[in-house]
């Protein structure tokens, strides 16, 4: 349904740190449901109802939800 390549939105960078003896940063790109909803022309309803039904992996983090690239990635592959 989807193509990764059709994505082209600009991704937040975000650093995470690993758990472990020995920490290690990682930096990822994360999306926001409104800027995934503008691009994939998909309401941000009809996003969130994919994150409830644990289809799309993303975070809340306050009163918003984050996805990871590799998260949004495994979606769309998904849905072809």
């Amino acid at each position: 349904m989807f193509s990764v390549r059709h994505l082209w939105v600009k991704p937040k960078k975000a650093v995470l740190e690993a758990e472990g003896s020995v920490r290690t940063m990682i930096e990822t790109s994360i999306y926001d449901l409104k800027d995934i909803s503008k691009k994939l022309k998909i309401s941000i309803r009809t996003l969130r109802d994919y994150v409830k039904k644990g289809e799309l992996k993303a975070k809340l983090i306050g009163r918003a939800y984050y996805v990871t690239e590799a998260n949004l990635i495994a979606f769309l592959d998904s849905e072809s």
